[in-house]
């Protein structure tokens, strides 16, 4: 089985991270906290993903170059039982807080709610590798 490729966006806003809730109503891992993110379409490279995907979630617009790559984490099936797929995540940090549309933005609906969060006042559930990733970027000062 070919794994799926996603995408998705962390925004750093001094020592804490834009977490989105995923909507109850949503088939994929409803209720849990993560990176605004989707699927890579065909033919899609991973960054140009990441900014479709935030903008299309959130209505919040980034350039490709406001962006930094900053590793790939597994994905798992609702059940955790096997891989599904592998995340490409980007960094982009902000001097204040950025204000997700979940209203206005055209997959709004995916999320039902947001948040700034910083390592130790993390929701739950969170997802698969996101706490890593969180922790390497606020405490390693990923630059």
């Amino acid at each position: 089985m070919e794994l799926k490729r996603y995408s998705g966006v962390l925004i750093r806003c001094q020592d804490k991270v834009l977490l989105c809730k995923r909507s109850m109503d949503e088939d994929s891992r409803p209720g849990e906290w993560s990176v605004p993110c989707g699927h890579q379409e065909k033919n899609e490279n991973k960054l140009s993903c990441a900014v479709r995907e935030l903008f299309e979630e959130t209505s919040i617009k980034l350039e490709p170059d406001d962006l930094k790559y900053i590793g790939g984490i597994k994905t798992m099936d609702n059940k955790n039982n096997f891989v599904r797929g592998i995340m490409s995540l980007f960094l982009y940090d902000s001097d204040e807080e950025i204000v997700p549309d979940l209203v206005g933005a055209k997959d709004g609906e995916e999320h039902e709610d947001y948040g700034y969060f910083g390592l130790d006042d993390l929701p739950s559930p969170i997802g698969d590798g996101i706490t890593e990733i969180i922790n390497t970027v606020l405490f390693k000062k990923w630059t």
